[in-house]
């Protein structure tokens, strides 16, 4: 779990320091975050390649995808909250969060396929654990979605009133981006009880 903690935190706060709007690097913060998630990605595949206890294919999936779906959802979130619930899309600052979040989006899906493991892709334990992963998604994005028809029905506030339909459709996407957060916590916890399980029956 402590490794999950790490990769969560580390990835969150990534994507928070990429959205800032004075970011100090002479790059576009999306091409410096994708940069960054690749070449930590490449360096886990030498590392692992080398460990003899390297976590199984589907284990470095789920924890890929952990770190690369936290960091462009902490980018999304951030961005919005600096945008403000008003937000247009044909803004400047709309074009510029786009631009970065589907470039740290595309380097989320490469991490996965860089640092892949040689040998059978899933077992049957594995689709189990995946099944359950998709459950918990599943039922946290009715609740997220239950939540937030509440409070359009029966909210009140200014953040409600200013509310645009290009923000509307940015906590749509959040809200999924949140599910597979929670899909990938839940595959990664499920094999970290397993490893304890078989540590404790040796």
């Amino acid at each position: 779990m402590q490794r999950i903690l790490v990769f969560f935190l580390a990835s969150a706060l990534l994507g928070v320091l990429l959205a800032q709007p004075n970011f100090p690097v002479p790059l576009r913060p999306g091409l410096f975050g994708a940069v960054l998630m690749l070449s930590v990605a490449w360096c886990l595949r030498q590392r692992w390649r080398l460990a003899p206890d390297a976590p199984e294919a589907p284990e470095r999936r789920a924890l890929l995808s952990l770190s690369g779906t936290v960091i462009v959802l902490s980018h999304l979130l951030t961005s919005l909250w600096q945008i403000g619930p008003a937000m247009q899309l044909h803004t400047p600052a709309s074009h510029a969060m786009g631009i970065d979040n589907w470039t740290l989006f595309g380097a989320a899906l490469l991490m996965g396929w860089l640092a892949r493991a040689a040998g059978p892709s899933a077992d049957e334990r594995d689709r189990q654990i995946a099944a359950t992963a998709l459950r918990y998604c599943h039922y946290s994005l009715l609740l997220q979605l239950l939540a937030f028809v509440l409070w359009l029905a029966f909210g009140h506030g200014a953040v409600l009133e200013q509310l645009s339909r290009a923000m509307l459709a940015q906590w749509l996407i959040c809200f999924w981006i949140v599910s597979c957060v929670v899909h990938d916590i839940t595959c990664l916890h499920a094999y970290a009880r397993d490893r304890r399980l078989e540590a404790g029956a040796q």
